[in-house]
């Protein structure tokens, strides 16, 4: 008994030191990422940075990758390449739902670059993130950012596929209707959407859209 009980403090005092090992490296990540190189923008360390606090799944971490995001491709200028996008999403995606209140209130106050993210993040966390209404406001964007949102939604399971039916079906909207129809039975876009699905669209939708086709 007395064995299990030392064994059971010991277990508990490495997991206590486990997270405050964590708390003060997601502290000095934050840091490092929220000042930068007085050289310059150092796109390999804030890479680095972004990762590591993916893997640390810091919340407090979001709103400046958004940030990095928007702030290296202001600097890029067409001269260089901005911080892979994939990149920050791959971050934002690890730290998951505790991300999603900052990314929805992103998509209010972001520019391109970062909404893109964004929207891509809040799909590749899922159902969890509960942020079906927040991406069908964005439906009203350009090509880009439609079809950015389409995947995003089509990611959230049933209840995005179940609004894409209620979309095509909607007369009152016969400009977004004709658009979805028009882009997502053109094969060349249709494979670009699947494949960042990682499945074919859903049959219920695919049928609503050949029959929208004809």
């Amino acid at each position: 008994m007395a064995l299990g009980s030392a064994v059971l403090g010991c277990a508990v005092l490495a997991a206590c030191a486990i997270a405050v090992k964590d708390r003060i490296l997601e502290v000095y990540y934050l840091r490092q990422l929220s000042h930068p190189c007085s050289t310059g923008i150092d796109y390999d360390e804030d890479e680095r940075l972004i990762l590591l606090l993916g893997q640390l799944r810091s919340a407090e971490a979001v709103s400046l990758i958004l940030e990095h995001v928007e702030g290296h491709q202001a600097q890029a200028q067409g001269r260089q390449q901005p911080l892979c996008n994939q990149v920050s999403i791959g971050a934002l995606t690890a730290i998951g739902p505790p991300a999603v209140p900052d990314l929805i209130r992103s998509l209010d106050s972001m520019d391109r670059a970062g909404l893109q993210v964004a929207i891509s993040s809040l799909g590749h966390i899922g159902p969890e993130s509960g942020s079906l209404a927040a991406l069908i406001r964005m439906l009203d964007g350009d090509f880009k950012m439609r079809l950015t949102t389409v995947i995003a939604i089509l990611q959230l399971g049933p209840p995005g596929e179940a609004a894409l039916l209620e979309m095509l079906r909607d007369q009152k909207n016969s400009e977004l209707r004709d658009w979805a129809i028009h882009m997502l039975t053109d094969a060349r876009i249709l494979g670009h959407v699947v494949k960042d699905l990682g499945h074919e669209l859903p049959p219920a939708l695919a049928l609503e859209l050949a029959a929208g086709r004809r």
